[in-house]
Order: structure tokens, then C-alpha cells, then sequence
């Protein structure tokens, strides 16, 4: 936890050839769009993340096209559903400029919408991974949505320093190791 995304992927990588292959996978507490992803991609097959929610909350929320900050003033007058490429009851019914309106004047139904919203933009995603799965056509899936597409990208934190990189390599690299130890005892089994 806490560790930079690419030491997550390589962790994830390193333990799959040890996991029992008839159970499922599971990586807690990931959420974003780009780290599904690449967890389903190195053979993960279950998440769950409080960030589609509590991301809502804050008017933070997942489109086809990025993630919008809807208490952003250059929202105010916009009369665009929140997401074009969306089905929910939000962005069928409702224009950026109202659910804005609902976030500044702290109404519940605010949150709502925007609950219900992020919730559906993450049902849609794991369907279309699932489908892409179904279909043998992950690989291609993978190529054409992963580079860069603007909906797998996160606003970025500060840059680590070097040292506090390399500590966070070894404790995951310890947990990876300890989990592998653990598996081959049939702890798990």
C-alpha cells in the first residue's frame, strides 16, 4: 500500500506464477480505470475500491473523455450531460451545469448523481474488459485503450525522492516474498 504503480504491477507479476490457478485473484483496495487494467492483464480478477465513490463525493468523476472536476467554475454554464458516451440516469437526465449547482449548494442529490455516475462509468469498464476477455480480444483491447487514453489517467502526486523509492521497492518486495513463501506452504489452499 502506498507503493508507486509500476512497483504494484511488478509485485502483481511476480507473485501470479505462484497463485492457484482454479481461485480467484484478488487486489484490494485498487481503483483506478489504468489499474484495472494492468491488474486484469497480469491476472487479477477481482477489486474493490472505495474511489468511484468517495471520488464522487468530492466531484470527482470518471468519462470516456477524463476525469471532470465538476465544482469547477468552467462548469457553471455548461449545458453538456456530464459524459456524451454515457447511458446513467445522471448523464441522461442532467446537464454538468446543474449537477455543478447541486455540488455548491451542498444538496445530498449532488453526491447522488455523482455516485451514481462513476458507479456506472465502472460497471461499463469491467463489462468491456469482460466482454474483451470473453471474446479473446484482451490483448487488443489492452494495445488500443492503455496508451494514454485519457479515462486511464490520474491527476500525479509529487515525485518520490530516490530513497524513499528504493524503501518502498524492498518492503513490497519483502511482502511479495513472504506471500510466495506462504503460498508454496499451502497456506492458501
Amino acid at each position: 500500500m502506498g507503493e508507486p504503480a509500476e512497483v504494484m504491477y511488478e509485485m502483481i507479476s511476480e507473485v501470479e506464477p505462484y497463485m492457484p490457478k482454479d481461485k480467484i485473484r484478488y487486489l484490494m483496495g485498487v481503483g483506478t480505470p489504468g489499474n484495472i487494467l494492468e491488474g486484469v492483464r497480469r491476472g487479477v480478477d477481482l477489486f474493490d475500491c472505495v474511489m468511484p465513490s468517495r471520488n464522487a463525493r468530492h466531484g470527482h468523476l470518471n468519462t470516456w473523455k477524463g476525469i471532470i472536476n465538476i465544482k469547477n467554475a468552467k462548469y457553471e454554464l455548461d449545458e453538456q450531460p456530464l459524459d456524451e458516451a454515457c447511458s446513467c440516469e445522471c448523464c441522461r437526465n442532467f446537464s454538468r451545469a446543474y449537477l455543478r449547482h447541486l455540488f455548491k449548494a451542498d444538496e445530498m442529490l449532488g453526491m447522488r448523481l455523482a455516485v451514481m455516475h462513476n458507479l456506472h462509468f465502472y460497471n461499463n469498464l469491467m463489462l468491456r474488459i469482460r466482454e474483451a476477455l470473453d471474446n479473446g480480444t484482451f490483448d487488443a483491447f489492452y494495445r488500443r485503450e492503455s496508451p494514454g487514453h485519457p479515462y486511464l489517467t490520474t491527476p500525479q502526486k509529487g515525485e518520490q525522492t530516490a530513497k524513499k523509492r528504493e524503501n518502498t521497492c524492498n518492503s513490497a518486495l519483502f511482502s511479495v516474498y513472504f506471500m510466495i513463501t506462504l503460498i508454496r506452504r499451502n497456506i492458501f489452499q
